[in-house]
């Protein structure tokens, strides 16, 4: 099968219909034996997914400036931003009503909540997992982050190449780098 017939439907007239939007319920991975599974969140094999669908990722960041910038670079490097949170109680629904493929995640939020704890708690209650993105990239930090699965940890002022690298290795590579 074609990717042009894997997004592309066609009814019974022959015409055809646009293209459907990959839902987390479609995902699959493939085990060490080579064989197909349904997976909801928090994969732990090489996903599986359209090579059309563009990643999709939430940023959480405190700093509308910093947030802008982001969201540009991830435009820039063809991941869809599907929301900007400043606190966890607004990371926690933007994940939950997204399902992005990863958040971006500053460690220092506003609110009760930083963000080692709401990248905790949107990793097991949703399977997302999290790339750090902070001034703060100390061993303790990452020790208490653990928990997250971060994708990786990337230091502030964020360098655009360092970001694209990350991305890269996230599309091509299984999701446990």
């Amino acid at each position: 099968m074609t990717i042009e017939d894997r997004v592309r439907n066609t009814d019974t007239g022959g015409n055809e219909a646009p293209a459907r939007l990959l839902r987390p319920a479609d995902l699959r991975v493939s085990d060490s034996g080579g064989s197909e599974k349904d997976v909801g969140h928090a994969p732990k094999h090489k996903i599986t997914t359209d090579p059309l669908r563009p990643l999709k990722a939430l940023i959480v960041e405190d700093d509308a400036l910093i947030a802008y910038d982001l969201q540009m670079m991830l435009t820039d490097l063809d991941v869809e931003v599907v929301g900007i949170a400043m606190t966890e109680r607004e990371a926690a629904r933007l994940a939950a009503l997204h399902q992005p493929d990863f958040a971006t995640m500053d460690v220092v939020l506003r609110g009760e909540c930083n963000g080692i704890d709401t990248a905790i708690r949107i990793y097991q209650t949703h399977g997302i997992r999290s790339l750090f993105v902070t001034g703060n990239v100390s061993p303790a930090a990452r020790l208490r982050g653990a928990p997250a699965k971060p994708l990786h940890w990337l230091a502030k002022p964020i360098v655009f190449h360092n970001l694209k690298e990350i991305v890269r290795q996230f599309r091509e590579d299984d999701p446990g780098v």
